[in-house]
């Protein structure tokens, strides 16, 4: 509970920085997979980055909110307009004596207004403008790091993939001697057709098992190509040995929750919610403007029977205006439900990172754990194949110890894998911070 009370209070303090903490992924040159210093993974997800068309949208959105904003502030400049017409008609009038005459024709006015924000309410309507369009940058923020996400957590489980593969590979020729071998015993007559039996369940199983690994990892290249934007991977996937785990980041360092894109989403939202009350509040105070104005009519253009023209300060002031009361209620109840919506998403944000934090650490344990139980049969292995050479063992015996010692390291790349994804999502939980 302290720990998002802290990161509540930094985020309040962080109104200038927090649209900076975003940062187009593309232009980055400290991106987050730096930290795994695997080329093969960066040049992939930079691949991705670019070619795959989900943050297009992104773009184009905050593309038009920055024209919002340009256009909201430009209510702050003059304004400049002229009206024109010929008309049609007779006018009784004190101008006309009492008498009913034909109208003048032509009309015409020309008027140069300038609104002073007196009271301040085009700049809370720039400053709610201003902030929705950091809402869309955080929008496409979240897009390219949950694209980055997912690239680098397929193209680990390919790493695994083929690991696994090469292992379950070796099973099944393993398994394959095996059965073989129990076919030409029980033929001969030398073993109980039990051991056939056995040994060829043993040998579907490792089929099975290679096969359904071929399967995932045939889905995994399909959804790499997808996030790609249909194209191949520039670079193939890397024995996981290549990959550096990286350590544990600084979880004291409060300003990493700042990095996460939905915080930052929520943040400027009830910073757009706020203003926009603001703004819909003073909508209903007085406005006042300087004019200058000009209008004429005549039976001719060069020949005007009447013209005036004026200059001063104008003020309007809404007696009755029900539409802006119930627009400035409804602002207000946004802002209140927006304020809701950030500390919930805090909230939620702390919770994931405690999550990640535990899965990861939790993987780290598993690694180290199934590292050595691959090394124990490792070692029974090299035993079985001195048993062998010594005659103490038939050669079954030995390739069982071979494919038991295959499980064991499939079962520590598994880990590994796990390892690096969970590093993986860490990152995601802290926005993508180093």
């Amino acid at each position: 509970m302290k720990r998002w009370l802290v990161i509540l209070s930094a985020l309040a303090m962080a109104q200038g920085i927090a649209a900076q903490s975003v940062p187009d992924l593309r232009d980055s040159t400290s991106a987050w997979w730096t930290i795994f210093e695997h080329p093969g993974l960066s040049s992939v997800i930079e691949q991705g980055l670019d070619a795959n068309p989900e943050p297009n949208v992104a773009i184009a959105l905050l593309n038009a909110a920055q024209e919002n904003v340009r256009g909201t502030a430009a209510q702050r400049k003059p304004e400049a307009g002229i009206t024109g017409g010929i008309r049609w008609g007779r006018e009784q009038s004190p101008m006309t004596g009492g008498v009913e005459d034909e109208i003048n024709p032509l009309v015409a006015s020309a008027r140069l207004s300038w609104e002073l924000d007196v009271f301040g309410r085009v700049a809370a309507s720039v400053d709610a403008a201003e902030a929705r369009a950091d809402i869309r940058r955080a929008d496409l923020a979240a897009i390219q790091l949950a694209l980055s996400l997912e690239l680098a957590r397929v193209f680990v489980d390919l790493s695994f993939r083929d690991e696994q593969i090469a292992l379950l590979s070796d099973s099944a020729h393993q398994a394959r001697a095996i059965l073989n071998r129990a076919h030409q015993r029980v033929t001969s007559g030398l073993d109980n057709p039990v051991s056939l039996d056995e040994a060829r369940v043993m040998y579907q199983e490792a089929e099975h098992s290679l096969m359904a690994a071929e399967i995932e990892r045939e889905q995994q290249a399909a959804r790499l190509r997808n996030l790609l934007g249909g194209h191949d991977p520039v670079e193939e996937p890397s024995p996981l040995a290549s990959y550096i785990m990286p350590s544990l980041p600084d979880l004291t360092r409060t300003n990493l929750y700042l990095s996460r894109p939905d915080v930052v989403r929520a943040y400027h939202a009830k910073l757009a919610a706020e203003d926009s009350a603001t703004a819909s509040s003073r909508n209903r105070l007085p406005a006042l403007s300087l004019v200058v104005a000009a209008a004429g009519q005549g039976k001719t253009a060069d020949d005007p029977d009447m013209w005036e023209a004026w200059a001063g300060p104008m003020i309007s002031y809404p007696l009755w205006a029900p539409r802006r009361d119930a627009r400035a209620r409804e602002a207000k109840a946004g802002a209140q439900a927006a304020e809701a919506t950030f500390i919930a998403v805090s909230l939620r944000a702390v919770q994931e990172v405690d999550t990640a934090w535990a899965a990861r650490s939790q993987a780290e344990a598993m690694s180290a754990h199934m590292e050595a139980r691959l090394h124990a049969r490792q070692r029974l292995a090299k035993t079985a194949n001195r048993k062998r050479e010594a005659g103490l063992i038939q050669e079954p015996e030995r390739r069982i110890a071979r494919i038991e010692q295959n499980q064991a390291a499939i079962a520590h790349a598994r880990w590994l894998a796990a390892g690096l994804q969970t590093h993986i999502d860490l990152v995601g939980a802290l926005g993508g911070e180093l």
